[in-house]
Order: structure tokens, then sequence, then C-alpha cells
């Protein structure tokens, strides 16, 4: 860490932006960012002016993802910052060598609010189950405009580097295709019952879409990847990652399938004030003035994507002895069983080690157990 310290107060001292002769008067390890690495540090200057920074830096080894880019990841948070309409934390600075501090980052402000997570649902742990209702739906709400928001940002102006991706075919098309081949890295040959059929059916049925026209999507659209103020506006829309264009349906459909993910799919009921599924649709129809057409499809999609992400994550349990070598938690899961009941096919059974990565041990089958 001294080390890296050094690496880093000499990157800080050379860039204006931090403030005359900024000194870094602390550096630590900062809690979240499920697929990067994130530190915490206080810069002092020469007036004696403290400001605090987030480092977000490029996973390394353990990613999740194939091909981690936090500079593209700047880049798109840049361009929302400049548009206006949607709150993210300062954009400070990037840097794209790994020289520094042994990966490529990035660097924000530091943002003042609460972000509602808990494990095993946001409805059962977290700030969320504490606060009234009327609160609750100010939040969903904010959250949700947001969403809305972000979908009417002008993209070929602010981030002009994403046409490329829609040359010679359709954006849907052409994220179908890298959600293949990142499902070929991370499955390495090996069979998957749901999953696969997940993948077969989204190339199936993509050409349904054709038509759709290609908004800024978030990528990770959750209540969960947003800092809320204390007075349930958004303070700041977080972790961009996956940030690309194509139709609304599949931010939407992300959402959708997260809050499934924490609610009906494990058993538990949304709080007072958190919208249904159905609500969820006909709220953002409402705000965004737009129809999403076949929304089933874009949380088929959404529960593909997070199961993929289990697999991984399995995988890097039994790698770190967490799990044993044939777990079944890629195969068995919430998602998988979201899928499975999409698609009319038999729904596997939890896995044991998912219920403890979940934190549900205390849910059997979708069952709250009272202690």
């Amino acid at each position: 860490m001294d080390d890296q310290l050094a690496r880093l107060q000499q990157w800080v001292a050379a860039r204006d932006v931090f403030g005359r002769d900024a000194r870094i008067i602390d550096l630590k390890p900062l809690a979240g960012g499920q697929s990067s690495d994130l530190q915490r540090f206080v810069c002092r200057d020469a007036d004696g002016v403290e400001k605090a920074y987030i480092v977000r830096r490029e996973p390394r080894a353990k990613q999740l993802m194939q091909k981690p880019d936090v500079a593209r990841e700047y880049a798109i948070m840049r361009g929302v910052e400049a548009d206006g309409k949607v709150p993210v934390p300062p954009m400070i600075a990037v840097e794209p060598a790994e020289d520094v501090i042994g990966a490529p980052f990035f660097v924000m402000g530091e943002v003042s609010g609460f972000v509602p997570m808990g494990r095993p649902s946001l409805h059962l742990a977290g700030p969320l189950p504490g606060l009234e209702a009327d609160f609750r739906a100010r939040m969903w709400r904010s959250a949700m405009q947001a969403l809305v928001d972000i979908h009417a940002i002008d993209w070929r102006t602010r981030q002009p580097f994403l046409l490329p991706q829609l040359a010679g075919e359709g954006a849907l098309a052409r994220h179908i295709d890298l959600l293949a081949r990142w499902y070929e890295w991370t499955v390495q040959g090996r069979a998957y019952e749901v999953t696969d059929k997940a993948l077969a059916y989204l190339i199936a049925e993509r050409h349904r879409f054709d038509d759709e026209p290609p908004v800024l999507l978030w990528g990770d659209a959750r209540v969960g990847n947003v800092m809320f103020r204390d007075d349930g506006g958004v303070a700041a829309v977080l972790d961009w990652e996956f940030a690309t264009v194509g139709p609304a349906g599949m931010d939407l459909g992300h959402w959708m399938a997260m809050e499934e993910f924490q609610s009906e799919a494990i058993g538990v009921s949304r709080l007072p004030g958190w919208p249904t599924a159905a609500q969820t649709v006909s709220n953002y129809e409402e705000m965004a003035g737009r129809r999403i057409a076949d929304i089933d499809y874009f949380v088929i999609m959404s529960s593909f994507f997070i199961a993929v992400t289990l697999i991984r994550q399995a995988d890097l349990g039994v790698a770190a002895g967490r799990f044993p070598a044939d777990t079944r938690m890629g195969h068995d899961n919430s998602t998988t069983q979201m899928i499975a009941q999409r698609l009319g096919i038999p729904s596997p059974e939890l896995s044991p080690d998912f219920i403890k990565h979940r934190q549900l041990d205390r849910l059997v089958q979708g069952k709250l157990v009272h202690a």
C-alpha cells in the first residue's frame, strides 16, 4: 500500500484539478463495487482545503466481465455529467495506464447520500425497511425518473464513440452477440441447461425488436445503484460499467429482474410503497411517453445476464475454496428459476451454495423460515 500511495500521490500532484500542492492524507479500501475495486482518498491542498475522492480501479484476474474497461465507463459518465439531466459523481480524471496502481482507473468526487442495498433483499435489510412507505415511494419514483432521463440523453452527441456499435447491425443484435461471447468465455464448454436455452431463445427472438430506436442504456439499472439524498431525491446514479445503447426495454427489463430477484423470486414481499412489476411497467411508460413491447423478453435477457455472473462467481468461489468443485450454484439459483418459469421448462431447486452465497439461510424454497 505504501508504494501504491506514493505512486498515486505523484499522479495527483501532477494534476491541477486536485488543487495546488495537493497531498493525500488518507487512503483506504471502500466497500461496494462487485465487479471493480474501489478506494477512497482524501486530499489536502496548500490552502488547507480537504476533499474526498473515489478511485474505481479496473479489475484484474477475478473480474466478472471478459474485458472490463474503466476508460470507457469514465467517458460515458463524463457525457452524462455534461448533459446535466442525470446526476452522477463529479468526474475528475482517468488513467488508462497500469503503472500507477497496477490497473487503469478513474477518479470521481465523493457524493453524500445513502444506497438502499441489503442481503438477501433490500426489502429485509439495509435502510429501506426502516423508512415510511411514502418516503420509499418517493425514492422509487425519483430513481425511475433518473432512468427515464437517461433514455432521453442525446448519446450521439454526448457519447459519439458508441456510434460504431451500430455499424452494419442493430444495437440489440450486437448486444446479444456480445452476451453470447461472454457466456462462452464464462462456461468454458460446460453445459448449463437453463442458460443454454435462454441464450438460444434470445437469439431466435431478437429480430422482433429490430425497429426499436436505440437509447443510451445505464446497463445496470436498479435502485441499488442509486445514491439518495436525505429528502429521497437522487444524489447520484452509480455503476455504468455495462452502459451501452439499445432498446429501452433492456434497462427496464433489468430493473424488473433485479426487483424480482430480491422479492418474489425468494418469497419476500415488497415493502409498502414499492410498486409491483405491472405498476413498474405502467409507471415507466407513463413517465417516458414510450411503450415497451414484450417486457418478458428483456426480463429473460437480464435474468440470463445475472445467471451468467453467478456462474462466474461460483467459479471464483471454487478457486478460492469457498465452494466445492461440483457446486451447482451456477445452475440452480433464483435467476435460473425465473428464466425456467418464463420459458415453460422445469425449474431447478435452489443450490445450497447459492443459499449460502445470497445469505438465504432463513429462506427455504421461497418461504420464510421464522426463528
